[in-house]
């Protein structure tokens, strides 16, 4: 929640930020300084490729001062034109870029692996419900026990085919594994946070017990 949160507030400023800076660009003068936020866009895109795969070292002072008094407005152009050109063709081209480069693309196998186990885990979702349904009153035993056979049947069915596609890539089985491991512990660390939120250990325990949560 607190991840969800603070990400969403970046993107509030930062829309923010784009949102000021275009209010003050003029629109003519954009299309005026293009040579300008060509070399910066340029600019960028080298600065991303030095930091990226390290060729270059980071410079702790300058020769000379920037000037702000009279580049004011065309470095503000500048800055407009380059978040311009991020949104606009960046963000529209970087999804047939990265499929093209093989980067962060998803095979048939676990897209099919992922198909299987979603099903699987909105059925045993479904599963637990229709008995706390049933437990709490809501719903008959006629029902109960109509419904139920046919969601296990169901169940059952795709856990062997969740198992079927891990036999078939071992390198699934290693990846299910070590996302298993980082949910459990998200859900020790979690369980420890409401322990300190409720009193029941202090802050100092807390963080010693954090820290070998994560050390394991």
């Amino acid at each position: 929640m607190l991840f969800n949160f603070w990400e969403y507030v970046a993107f509030l400023a930062n829309s923010l930020v784009f949102l000021l800076i275009g209010l003050q660009v003029n629109l003519p003068n954009l299309l005026a300084e293009w040579q300008p936020i060509l070399w910066a866009i340029g600019a960028v895109l080298l600065a991303r490729i030095i930091v990226v795969y390290g060729f270059g070292a980071v410079m702790n002072r300058f020769e000379e001062p920037v000037p702000l008094g009279a580049e004011v407005g065309l470095l503000r152009v500048m800055a407009f034109g380059v978040v311009l050109f991020t949104l606009l063709v960046q963000g529209t081209t970087m999804s047939t870029l990265l499929r093209r480069l093989g980067i962060v693309s998803r095979s048939e196998t676990q897209i099919e692996y992922e198909m299987r186990h979603a099903r699987l885990t909105a059925l045993r979702a479904a599963e637990r419900y229709l008995d706390q349904m049933h437990q709490e009153g809501l719903v008959s035993a006629h029902t109960w026990e109509i419904l139920k056979p046919e969601l296990v049947e169901r169940s059952d069915s795709l856990a062997q085919a969740v198992r079927a596609v891990l036999r078939a890539d071992p390198a699934l089985g290693a990846e299910e594994l070590t996302a298993t491991r980082r949910e459990l512990l998200r859900t020790q660390k979690s369980a420890l946070l409401g322990l300190r939120n409720d009193g029941v250990i202090s802050e100092k325990v807390f963080e010693a017990l954090v820290a070998e949560v994560v050390g394991k």
